[in-house]
């Protein structure tokens, strides 16, 4: 009898061990293809929209921390980490997007050009749903707290970022 629920412990030991460790090379996947993502999206924002330099971030710590929160965790049921790193990816490319095409208005692109940074950040809550963007003083800067649950399109990014011009 020992032996046997040795041999359990340790099976649902290693299998315990072996599933976090395909969770996090989930987790890592969906980053880097996030981080692929804006790159490429980000260098034809650029040459769409005449920006000087643009920098795209993904706060990833703050996403760390999203996905970590006993709350969060909750609120998420059977929804899985790599899910919210990936559309976090999502986001970032339709927001680009939407820049691009508002740049083909030269009164929008000349506002847009003076962009330097986007960051995106995960809006508190899981259930959260609208992604807001706020533009920064000095037009250079947008900072992005993105809501999980609802569009990730960016025809409705584009409404939303033309408010800010």
């Amino acid at each position: 009898m020992t032996k046997t629920m040795t041999r359990t412990m340790v099976a649902a030991l290693a299998l315990s061990l072996s599933a976090g460790a395909f969770a996090g090379v989930k987790d890592k996947k969906a980053k880097r293809a996030s981080d692929e993502t804006v790159t490429k999206t980000v260098t034809k924002t650029i040459s769409a929209c005449g920006n000087k330099e643009l920098k795209v971030e993904i706060v990833w710590a703050d996403y760390d921390k999203f996905v970590a929160d006993p709350k969060t965790v909750k609120e998420m049921g059977s929804d899985q980490k790599n899910w919210v790193f990936a559309k976090a990816g999502k986001r970032a490319e339709a927001t680009l997007k939407a820049l691009s095409s508002l740049c083909a208005d030269k009164d929008y692109k000349e506002e847009i050009a003076k962009l330097k940074s986007i960051k995106f950040h995960p809006a508190a809550g899981y259930k959260t749903g609208k992604t807001a963007f706020t533009l920064s003083k000095d037009s250079a800067s947008i900072k992005v707290v993105a809501g999980h649950y609802f569009s990730r399109s960016t025809a409705d990014f584009k409404r939303q970022i033309k408010k800010l011009y």
